[in-house]
């Protein structure tokens, strides 16, 4: 609904993501793929359809599927980025995290008839278990988590005015409350601060020519991503030279 909707008003972006679509393009897929997917869609959404298969494929036969495209997703994240961005991509998980954290806990806490209230809270917090702070991850996680990967795949590349571009792009969507809150409104948190903050840090490096991780890149890419380093400079070896 949401990509139809989007495409309405222009978007050229679907908000769906196809499972697999590195594999589907091997096998030669191409445009005529998403229109199909879209066109089944589109005839089981305004016929019913859909309750008359949820009612016949068991929910057995489905939920290991979502188990192992859920597998393919994260390995795909990681082996179709830049090797050097691996560490971006584990840190843009970790607003998905908290969202897993709170939906299951809410769960938990629906079916037991258990309210949500500040001794709870305490009492949570006593035991490592920081409901806020995964409340504020599980909201709007989805953009947060791209905005985080961007920020720290910036800094790896040394881009660090990009960097704290996204900072500033994540301080206001924070104040306006699509990020870290639970409706869209006036937000003054904290956290809005802290990306702030991280914006004028990063534009601090930016201006005195300093760009954090730089320094390292050449060799974090030697130790690394050695294979990739080999390929590259494959007729600089001999038969049996060691790459390190």
């Amino acid at each position: 609904a949401g990509t139809m909707l989007g495409a309405i008003f222009g978007s050229a972006f679907p908000t769906t993501v196809y499972i697999g679509h590195p594999a589907y393009k091997k096998l030669g897929s191409r445009a005529g793929y998403a229109l199909g997917v879209g066109l089944v869609i589109f005839v089981v959404a305004i016929t019913g359809f859909h309750a008359y298969l949820y009612r016949l494929i068991p929910t057995a036969a489905v939920d290991p599927l979502l188990v192992f495209v859920g597998i393919v997703i994260v390995g795909q994240a990681f082996t179709h980025s830049p090797p050097r961005h691996a560490v971006a991509v584990a840190v843009a998980l970790i607003p998905h995290i908290g969202n897993l954290l709170v939906t299951k806990m809410g769960v938990a806490f629906q079916v037991t008839g258990q309210q949500v209230t500040p001794e709870l809270i305490e009492t949570l917090h006593s035991q490592s278990v920081h409901w806020l702070g995964h409340s504020a991850l599980a909201q709007g996680a989805i953009v947060s988590g791209l905005l985080w990967g961007a920020i720290v795949a910036f800094l790896i590349d040394g881009e660090t005015r990009k960097s704290a571009a996204f900072c500033l792009g994540a301080a206001a969507l924070t104040l306006i409350g699509i990020l870290h809150a639970p409706k869209v409104g006036f937000n003054p948190s904290p956290i809005a601060g802290g990306y702030l903050i991280m914006a004028i840090l990063l534009m601090g490096f930016d201006l005195s020519g300093a760009k954090p991780g730089e320094a390292h890149l050449d060799e974090w890419k030697e130790e690394n991503i050695g294979a990739t380093f080999t390929s590259d400079h494959q007729d600089d070896l001999q038969p049996g030279t060691d790459p390190a």
